[in-house]
């Protein structure tokens, strides 16, 4: 049997002509039906030849036949008017058509702007999304989910209007179920960073090496115990795609959060000493990706409150980072020469898709609003043309200045959108 049909819905007196994708989830479906008729996938009763449509296909693709009747019932939300009358595009005189030039944004589905967010940030890793669209394509889960966000960012280019990520919502659900829990009948709020680390973790799976080519780093993890010098210390190797780091009191800016994070103290066995004693774990980047990816970690469980209950504290962090005192020696010897040195022209880049002085540049951010992980907003801004910045939120985007972005960079306090998750790209030597 073919993977689509069409049927006939009918649904609260009304007709619709509509396509059932069987290589997709119910969910995809009922997403589709929602973008017909307003009614939440989760108030949903699909009545399909053999009874309701649950989670799975399986005992209905044989009984639907093409032009086969479906029926829905379901109560759709209600949508408010509009505060002023809308004009269209094609009915404004020429020269303000497509006057801002504005980039499409994501329509939010239900508490999915941590999704729209990190999506409009993955996007502004452009390398990346020029490798995915050159790499190959097979029939898997991973796959699958790497068309469906490329087929969504070629929507988003060619769009004028907010594109509706419906189907790629609930593939992505199917095989992450847990960003489909749902709390009194609606979804719920989820974490902008698990989000991305699940994106990115698929996209790596269905790649050959083009995420860790653009995102991928290694740290080089050196633990050495403090009372007995003479003990050899432990080297070991990490990859990462990207790099969380802490905040406590001390942590004022990007660079003190970058102190705490890459050195610890641990208490373990002593092999030369017969006990317990201090160590010390230091991790330097041996290598540096070409985009880095930082999380600041702000949430955390509290358990008094039984929620995941967030940091506010301010982080200072400038537009443009040098890491080359968290470096390897090693690496460090070989940025040297790519380092700005007075009266010296520097050496041509051998390869231009990687980092070689350690300095990088903010081209993208996810901002959180909120006490807790489980509610607030998330809005994201991307670095566009000219010093301007474009602040998505969800379906609405807008220009914002640099001296607005600065300001939120170092605000604070849960009523404030948040630096929660960064991406710096590196910066060619000049």
């Amino acid at each position: 049997m073919a993977d689509q049909v069409e049927v006939r819905l009918t649904w609260n007196k009304n007709n619709y002509n509509v396509s059932i994708d069987f290589s997709q989830p119910p969910e995809a479906f009922r997403m589709q039906l929602y973008s017909l008729t307003s009614v939440p996938p989760e108030k949903q009763k699909i009545m399909l030849p053999g009874g309701v449509l649950k989670d799975d296909w399986t005992k209905f693709r044989k009984r639907i036949k093409p032009n086969g009747k479906v029926m829905m019932m379901g109560t759709a939300v209600e949508v408010s008017a509009p505060s002023e009358e809308i004009q269209f595009v094609e009915d404004l005189p020429p020269q303000q058509q497509n006057f801002s030039g504005l980039p499409a944004g994501l329509v939010n589905l239900g508490n999915t702007c941590y999704m729209n967010s990190t999506l409009q940030c993955v996007r502004s890793v452009q390398e990346l999304v020029f490798a995915l669209r050159e790499g190959s394509i097979s029939n898997t889960p991973e796959h699958r989910i790497k068309q469906l966000l490329l087929e969504m960012f070629h929507k988003l280019d060619e769009s004028k209007t907010p594109v509706v990520p419906y189907v790629f919502l609930a593939t992505f659900r199917s095989l992450y179920p847990q960003f489909a829990e749902m709390n009194e009948g609606r979804y719920s709020q989820q974490d902008a960073e698990e989000f991305l680390t699940c994106l990115l973790n698929t996209l790596d799976l269905a790649t050959s090496t083009e995420v860790r080519d653009n995102l991928g780093g290694i740290l080089e993890d050196t633990i050495s115990c403090e009372e007995a010098v003479d003990e050899e210390p432990i080297v070991s190797t990490t990859s990462f795609l990207k790099v969380p780091i802490h905040i406590n009191q001390d942590t004022t800016n990007i660079y003190s959060c970058l102190d705490n994070s890459l050195s610890e103290i641990l208490v373990k066995n002593s092999p030369s000493l017969g006990r317990e004693a201090d160590y010390v774990r230091t991790s330097k980047f041996k290598e540096l990706p070409y985009y880095l990816t930082v999380q600041f970690v702000r949430f955390f469980w509290k358990k008094k409150d039984n929620v995941r209950a967030k940091i506010t504290k301010p982080i200072d962090f400038p537009f443009e980072i040098d890491l080359y005192n968290y470096c390897t020696d090693d690496l460090k010897e070989s940025m040297d020469k790519y380092r700005i040195v007075e009266d010296e022209s520097l050496p041509e880049v051998v390869d231009p898709n990687k980092n070689v002085n350690g300095i990088y540049s903010l081209v993208s951010f996810v901002t959180h609003k909120g006490r807790t992980a489980d509610g607030g907003h998330y809005v994201s801004y991307v670095k566009g043309d000219d010093d301007e910045w474009l602040m998505y939120d969800d379906d609405v985007v807008s220009v914002v200045s640099e001296e607005s972005v600065r300001d939120i960079t170092k605000g604070a306090g849960a009523d404030y959108y948040i630096p929660y998750l960064c991406i710096f790209k590196s910066k060619a030597p000049e």
